[in-house]
């Protein structure tokens, strides 16, 4: 599908993987509650924002009574939170809706979709625990806000897409990037190593 260039809109898209955001596959109502509250306080949703929710069947009934008053996306098996989200992404004319996406996962398969956005004029801000983070999503957003940071509503001032871009080249070094200087030492990496 192409995606159009941002139009109007002043409204931010939450798009919320909880069970990646929770780092459990069937997390209870309370935490669910304690997630939306640091969400809330860490990135903030204003009342005209749409908030979508993504989990298994087996999650939604603790989502839907720990997170009320958004909209659900359901399908499970393996990467079923991811599929319905990208979805969304893919389906629904976001670029001409919003501004602002804030996508709540820290799985690399959204990073395609998180450089197009921003490459169509969206600003996009990654929301994930510290350990979830993959590497090639960190690189395609705006700004990464750790939802376990313990400084609430702090983005990281390294990860801003202008300093990566400012900094991206090294005369020194004939030009060429060394990989490991620009990643966090607490990005994910997969289990050969390999930056995931």
């Amino acid at each position: 599908m192409v995606m159009k260039p941002v139009m109007r809109g002043s409204r931010t898209l939450h798009l919320i993987d909880v069970e990646n955001l929770a780092g459990q596959a069937l997390p209870a109502i309370g935490e669910i509650r304690k997630l939306r509250d640091r969400y809330d306080g860490q990135v903030g949703i204003a009342s005209t924002d749409l908030v979508v929710i993504a989990c298994s069947h087996k999650a939604l009934l603790s989502v839907a009574l720990g997170w009320p008053g958004v909209r659900y996306r359901v399908r499970s098996g393996p990467d079923g939170a991811d599929l319905e989200l990208l979805d969304v992404l893919d389906h629904e004319r976001v670029t001409e809706r919003f501004r602002r996406i804030v996508i709540a996962s820290g799985d690399g398969r959204f990073a395609e979709s998180t450089a197009r956005l921003a490459a169509l004029g969206c600003h996009v801000t990654i929301v994930s625990r510290r350990q979830s983070l993959a590497v090639r999503l960190w690189l395609a957003a705006h700004a990464v806000i750790r939802i376990d940071d313990p400084a609430p509503g702090r983005a990281e001032p390294w990860l801003s897409r202008t300093m990566r871009m400012s900094t991206g080249s090294d005369v020194r070094d004939g030009g060429r990037r060394d990989a490991a200087r620009m990643v966090p030492p607490d990005v994910r990496a997969d289990s050969a190593g390999a930056l995931a």
